[in-house]
């Protein structure tokens, strides 16, 4: 009962940062347009008021972090041995089950991850582009999270 209970949590968790994700992109989606552009990253960058970038950063981040841990845990409640599984064979057998991120997903979404958070702040047009990259996979991490919910 305690798995399911942190299972929760972190699926809790998860929908916070979608949710401040989304916001978060769907603003610059109406205020700039997407696909992004370095211009645009230097007036976001510029406008001291604006915390998008920085909202975006951290959200997914966690959100990545959380993902890991909360696909475990369903797995876990759904009765499977995962306890020495590495990362690759709990993507492999969560595939299996409905949770649609092969291994070279889940890897571009670390690597994604590790780049917003590395990010020098005068490479405008790498921010934008890890940004659309970012973007493009919203679709797939809200699927994930409806598919999590459903457990």
């Amino acid at each position: 009962m305690k798995e399911k209970l942190k299972f929760e949590k972190n699926l809790d968790e998860l929908n916070k940062h979608i949710k401040k994700l989304n916001q978060k992109f769907n603003y610059l989606k109406n205020v700039y347009e997407i696909p992004l552009n370095g211009n645009y990253i230097e007036t976001i960058i510029e406008d001291d008021n604006d915390d998008t970038l920085d909202v975006i950063a951290y959200r997914f981040s966690k959100f990545q972090d959380t993902l890991g841990r909360s696909i475990r845990l369903w797995l876990y409640l759904k009765g499977e041995n995962i306890e020495n599984l590495t990362m690759i064979d709990i993507l492999n057998l969560a595939n299996k089950f409905g949770i649609n991120i092969d291994t070279q997903k889940w890897f571009d979404l670390r690597s994604l991850r590790n780049s917003i958070s590395h990010e020098y702040e005068d490479n405008y047009e790498k921010i934008a582009d890890t940004l659309n990259q970012i973007y493009n996979y919203l679709d797939e991490l809200n699927f994930i999270i409806k598919v999590l919910g459903e457990a």
